[in-house]
């Protein structure tokens, strides 16, 4: 008897992909957080979560363009599309340090985003961008070694440089040029290496206005998805302390631990999706992998409950006030799950509209971030966060029920 399928060893492949980079990002959060303190551990926080929202915005799918115009045959768009990332990054670099320098120094006494917030984070979120559009390149090209080796030198380059800093200076900013130097490498070495010839068809051009408007187009869905999963903590920066910003910046990724395996399990139905030949079997696959989730996410929550309110006292006593947030996070990172495997087996499928309608409505969803965390502070956003997750869940089963029967009237 088989006691291993090959679907069962591509799912704990995929965990463990998974699970490095993650490891590594958590060492460096609970590592700065009891190197750093609250308010500088929020500081830092808030410079690498606005950089990264900035970057997921700014770099526009252009993947997307290029992977679609490589595929045609057109073999200098992968350079124009980079050229076109590049400019795009120039622009954020140079408006964002501009912008900070008109911020006047003593705003940094009375906001989290002042000058020196402003400026570290645009630096981050052009470094962001430009990374994501080569790597995710490289990805959509079929060079996904490179793609996993470039995502394991930035995570791994931040630590190892940041956390002797960290211990050195005790200086946010300090470590966040770590970050930068982590970004850098990683784009470096996914720059320079070899791209495999993917096409088979004639050489063809394929306009450069051609290869953004393919990548918007795309794009419009992830955005709302970016703003969903990276907005809490950039909203919470304008109405709570830098201690504050702290305890929640810790809080978020060990609820946030639960997603490591939703995540490879929305990878799974995204990769055996495209082999599956009907529609009916798409759906008896993602209804099995919704229910391991459920099952094993609803395990992890119970146990990751229980290891904050044993550990945290323990080994970060400064952080006490972010065991309420967790058990509030929770349930809503187990339910969004539900959200993350569902997309992703819909993008197998082919359909446009549906992950168009859930990025606007995710867009939609995380306006609620902003009035709960302006009243209730990192409960606020905490709550918000929760009621999100739940909230996109609902809004993909309505969505791709309804992409379903639409699809069933024009079979039919």
């Amino acid at each position: 008897m088989r006691l291993r399928t090959p679907s069962m060893s591509k799912a704990i492949d995929l965990v463990l992909s998974q699970v490095v980079p993650f490891a590594l990002a958590a060492i460096t959060t609970f590592a700065t957080a009891g190197i750093l303190g609250t308010a500088d551990r929020g500081r830092l926080a808030l410079i690498l979560s606005t950089g990264g929202l900035i970057g997921a915005i700014g770099f526009l799918s252009l993947h997307v363009g290029i992977v679609h115009a490589t595929v045609r045959g057109d073999r200098t768009a992968t350079r124009r599309g980079w050229i076109v990332g590049a400019c795009i990054a120039g622009g954020v670099l140079v408006v964002g340090v501009i912008g900070g320098l008109f911020v006047p120094p003593a705003a940094d006494a009375s906001t989290l985003y002042g000058r020196n917030t402003v400026i570290f984070a645009s630096i981050g979120g052009a470094l962001v961008l430009f990374n994501l559009v080569v790597l995710r390149t490289r990805q959509g090209l079929g060079a996904s070694r490179t793609f996993r080796n470039a995502w394991f030198i930035q995570s791994a380059v931040f630590p190892l440089i940041g956390l002797p800093v960290a211990v050195i200076t005790h200086d946010p900013y300090a470590v966040a040029v770590c970050w930068f130097i982590a970004l850098i490498a990683s784009t470096l070495y996914a720059a320079f290496r070899r791209m495999p010839d993917v096409s088979t068809a004639d050489a063809v051009h394929v306009p450069t206005r051609s290869i953004v408007a393919t990548a918007l187009a795309s794009h419009v869905a992830v955005l709302g998805q970016q703003l969903l999963f990276r907005g809490d903590i950039v909203v919470l920066g304008f109405f709570v302390s830098a201690q504050q910003l702290g305890i929640y910046s810790v809080a978020a990724p060990i609820a946030g631990m639960i997603w490591v395996f939703s995540e490879a399990l929305s990878l799974l139905a995204f990769d055996t999706g495209g082999k599956v030949q009907t529609p009916e079997e798409t759906r008896a696959r993602r209804r099995r992998l919704v229910a391991v989730n459920a099952i094993v996410g609803g395990i992890g929550a119970v146990i990751v409950a229980l290891l904050s309110w044993l550990l945290i006292p323990w080994l970060l006593p400064e952080y006490v006030d972010a065991i309420p947030l967790i058990l509030i996070l929770l349930p809503g990172v187990v339910v969004q799950g539900y959200a993350r495997i569902t997309l992703s087996s819909v993008l197998t499928s082919g359909d446009r509209r549906a992950p168009l309608w859930i990025g606007i409505g995710s867009a939609i969803l995380s306006v609620v971030y902003i009035p709960l965390s302006a009243l209730l502070g990192i409960a606020g956003a905490a709550i918000a966060s929760s009621i999100i997750y739940a909230l996109q869940s609902v809004l993909v089963a309505i969505v791709v029920r309804r992409s379903r029967k639409q699809r069933s009237e024009q079979l039919a």
